[in-house]
């Protein structure tokens, strides 16, 4: 195994995190990984692939999430002028972008496990996945917890 030179900063990482409410999350979760590829490059063999379906499926997901909020506004117009008729959301849109944001929590979660299970096989003690998914629920508790065991476990490696 190579040495990372790669020692990210707990405090700033969750400091994006809150900021973008959560979204930096993800990217998070994916930079945890791609420097765990540096010491051991068979890590996360589709690493690549799944970043860049993430990007796209977080695409999709603001457009779904832009034209619901459009139809919204339209909805609460037609109210205001009394002329309403139809329904309030557009099922079939709505379950797409329900669908698509499973998939991003998925793989946000599943890159979170990979890296925690990098840590885990480094000798650092990391809480199980159980406790880390319901960290992740709260604030993403758990993204600082791992990257700071990951920063000391790669600092291990050297």
């Amino acid at each position: 195994m190579r040495r990372s030179e790669r020692h990210r900063s707990v405090l700033w990482h969750y400091v994006l995190f809150l900021i973008t409410g959560g979204l930096f999350g993800a990217v998070w979760a994916y930079l945890m990984n791609r420097d765990i590829q540096t010491v051991e490059p068979a890590h996360f063999p589709n690493l690549k692939k799944l970043g860049a379906m993430m990007l796209a499926a977080f695409a999709l997901y603001l457009g779904l999430f832009f034209h619901l909020l459009s139809h919204l506004v339209a909805v609460r117009e037609q109210i205001r002028g009394g002329s309403f008729e139809g329904a309030v959301w557009d099922p079939v849109t709505f379950t797409i972008a329900m669908s698509v944001a499973l998939f991003l929590m998925g793989s946000w979660f599943y890159c979170l496990l990979s890296a925690a299970q990098f840590v885990r096989r480094a000798g650092v003690p990391l809480p199980g996945n159980v406790v880390l998914f319901l960290l992740l629920l709260v604030y993403g508790i758990s993204l600082p917890l791992v990257q700071a065991r990951l920063n000391r476990a790669l600092a291990n490696d050297a």
